[in-house]
């Protein structure tokens, strides 16, 4: 308790100042805010430990609790993730080359078809690779007989050779 006439700090079973004597001690609750006159002959140790007095939850900042801590690490972690992923998809220097899977088709039928041969092929929806990278197409005639056809990635500009495999 407080004496509201001189600030005097009093134990909490007097009812009158032990400084000033006057009876109008207030009980300030932790942080609230006690009228200290001017001339209460505070030391400056003394006025800074009233001026501090609050509450221990209410001492932390913003900055210093343990959740600004795991949004720091979480965001982190994404920017990291982001970055590996960036690499790993955009290596510099990389040689990796998308293929047209309908361009790739019509280059096999069309060679079929010099040799006489009436074919359909069908690629996967996705070729990307780096030379010396094969995938599978499957070929087949209007009589039903099909096969599978090995498509080879040559170089980095995309050229290709595919061998039947039937």
């Amino acid at each position: 308790m407080f004496c509201s006439s001189c600030g005097t700090k009093n134990p909490e079973r007097f009812k009158f100042c032990s400084h000033c004597g006057a009876r109008s001690l207030t009980s300030a609750t932790v942080g609230e805010a006690v009228p200290v006159p001017i001339d209460a002959g505070f030391s400056s140790a003394e006025l800074s430990e009233l001026y501090n007095q609050q509450d221990d939850s209410t001492k932390t900042s913003p900055t210093s609790g343990s959740a600004w801590k795991l949004a720091l690490l979480i965001g982190g972690l994404v920017v990291l993730m982001t970055l590996v992923l960036a690499v790993a998809l955009v290596r510099p220097g990389s040689s990796l080359v998308t293929l047209d899977p309908f361009e790739v088709e019509q280059l096999i039928v069309d060679d079929a078809a010099s040799g006489g041969f009436e074919i359909y092929v069908d690629c996967p929806a996705v070729m990307v690779g780096e030379p010396g990278d094969n995938w599978i197409c499957e070929a087949g005639d209007q009589w039903g007989f099909s096969g599978p056809v090995e498509v080879t990635l040559e170089d980095k500009e995309g050229w290709v050779t595919w061998t039947y495999l039937f």
